[in-house]
């Protein structure tokens, strides 16, 4: 499928991206299909920079708020919770069927000669997967393909910026690209991912301050890899004011833990998409969303090995996803238009 950046992403087909079925989602290559499992999402760079640490400054929450002025939107000073102070649980079940929010895929499967690096075949099999679930859970969903880094950070201030979230229940931004430890790979350069992360804490963002900010990235994070150990299974039978750290409310689950490569099977995408994908399919109406990662692990290692039998370095190797949560509440998709009552 050829999509253009920024057009919206409602109504469509898998297409020819999503055929040719390999025996990767059961630990095989495909080989007989053209399909193979590569850790590509990776560079051949050695470095490992530092991406900065997170301040923990803090800002009001109140029920005061400025939207509009002659016709043009202006950021709030202060951001207005949705949620009763108290509450267990994020305001999440979209009363009246209105969007819960706004969902961003950047997808990257391309990238410049000079970079060095291979194209990420089966890319567009989880852009379109991801877009899919998200628009049936009721999110505005936008695809943004192959951009490069100036206009990268164009949209990712526009939504920070200049986006008004107000009317909207949290936010969710997925990143599928090349990366290295603290780096994410735009088309034609490399950046700091915090350039992501921070543009959406609650001083940067205030109409998304108190609400869930999900972050999802598919991207290597070094050139480690996960060898895996030889297992026997054995069981038996209000109103008021308040202050919250900007960085509160994010929840950012990573393809892989740092240091270590992440896989991607050509044809059916990757293995943490594809793992994401179908936990949320099935669980999402019955658990949170830090009990669902604990599933996608389980469907990863259960599910997924590489095949590279050429090469002993690469082959029968694992995988397994990690996050970080600045949550302060449980995340979860409660059906839409229904009541909470938690």
């Amino acid at each position: 499928l050829g999509f253009s950046a920024g057009a919206d992403t409602v109504g469509f087909s898998a297409g020819a991206d999503a055929v040719g079925f390999s025996a990767g989602a059961d630990g095989g290559d495909g080989n007989a299909f053209g399909c193979v499992n590569v850790p590509t999402d990776v560079t051949s760079s050695d470095d490992n920079r530092d991406a900065g640490g997170l301040g923990l400054g803090k800002m009001a929450l109140s029920s005061s708020s400025s939207d509009m002025h002659q016709g043009r939107y202006v950021p709030q000073t202060k951001g207005v919770l949705n949620t009763h102070r108290d509450s267990y649980y994020y305001t999440m079940n979209s009363m009246g069927g209105k969007p819960r929010g706004h969902c961003l895929i950047f997808n990257h499967k391309h990238f410049d000669k000079h970079l060095g690096m291979n194209d990420r075949s089966g890319t567009n099999r989880d852009r379109d997967e991801i877009r899919r679930l998200f628009v049936s859970l009721g999110f505005l969903v936008k695809v943004f393909d192959d951009l490069r880094y100036d206009d990268l950070k164009e949209q990712i201030e526009q939504y920070s910026k200049d986006v008004d979230h107000s009317s909207y229940e949290c936010f969710v931004l997925f990143f599928l690209s090349h990366g290295e430890e603290g780096l994410f790979y735009a088309k034609d350069t490399s950046f700091k991912h915090d350039m992501i992360f921070k543009a959406f804490e609650g001083d940067s963002c205030v109409t998304l301050a108190g609400k869930p900010k999900m972050f999802f990235i598919q991207a290597c994070r070094g050139g480690k890899l996960d060898h895996g150990i030889e297992m026997i299974d054995q069981t038996d039978a209000g109103g008021s004011s308040h202050k919250l750290p900007v960085t509160a409310d994010c929840f950012t689950m990573w393809s892989t833990v740092p240091g270590y490569y992440s896989w991607r099977n050509t044809c059916n995408g990757s293995w943490f998409i594809q793992s994401l994908v179908h936990v949320f399919k099935t669980e999402m109406h019955r658990m949170d969303l830090a009990s669902m990662h604990a599933c996608i692990n389980r469907h990863m290692i259960n599910n997924f090995e590489s095949n590279v039998p050429g090469d002993r370095g690469m082959h029968k190797k694992k995988q397994v996803s990690s996050m970080v949560s600045t949550a302060t509440r449980f995340i979860h998709f409660f059906p839409q238009n229904t009541s909470q009552n938690i």
